[in-house]
């Protein structure tokens, strides 16, 4: 456990088990963002439950990756710099997923949020206390990104960079 521990930061337990495929390859994986990043889930990207609410609203699956920025400092110690983290939420129809979107802004941290376009998608995003979010629809599935930054080092164009990357990996499969 400890010369793993000097090769990877440790890894939190997973809410659920693997996401299927059709959903883990559309959600961002350390080989997406390079070398320095880490999973931060023992089974990451990793389903999530489905709330009996959020079921009575069309959602249908879910499904979570979290990947982190991290360096060493010193033999033991592992410093988190940035923490990315993106839902992945189906729903049964298109007017459900831009329901759960509507829901999501409301309820978020930020009075800050605007819209904008990426790729032709329309997102919604903003800055936290620590870092920033976003969310967009794809069909009929709802993502929500999330950008944590403890050193400072995610930039604004940083952020929008992780954007683009997600609503590449965001469209639907054929």
């Amino acid at each position: 456990l400890l010369a793993s521990y000097r090769l990877t930061p440790p890894r939190m337990p997973s809410v659920g088990p693997a996401a299927p495929a059709a959903f883990a390859r559309r959600l961002p994986t350390t080989a997406d963002v390079g070398s320095g990043w880490y999973d931060v889930q023992q089974v990451n990207p990793a389903s999530m439950p489905v709330t009996p609410e959020a079921r009575s609203q069309g959602e249908s699956a879910a499904a979570r990756s979290v990947v982190s920025q991290e360096h060493r400092d010193g033999p033991m110690t592992w410093v988190p710099d940035v923490l990315v983290s993106e839902d992945l939420r189906a729903f049964d129809t298109a007017a459900h997923a831009n329901a759960y979107l509507t829901s999501w802004r409301q309820n978020e941290e930020s009075d800050a949020l605007a819209d904008r376009v990426f790729d032709g998608v329309s997102v919604t995003s903003g800055p936290t206390s620590t870092g920033a979010q976003a969310a967009f629809v794809v069909g009929t599935e709802a993502f929500t990104l999330r950008s944590t930054s403890t050193s400072g080092t995610m930039t604004a164009a940083a952020f929008d960079v992780l954007i683009q990357a997600a609503i590449m990996r965001a469209e639907p499969t054929a």
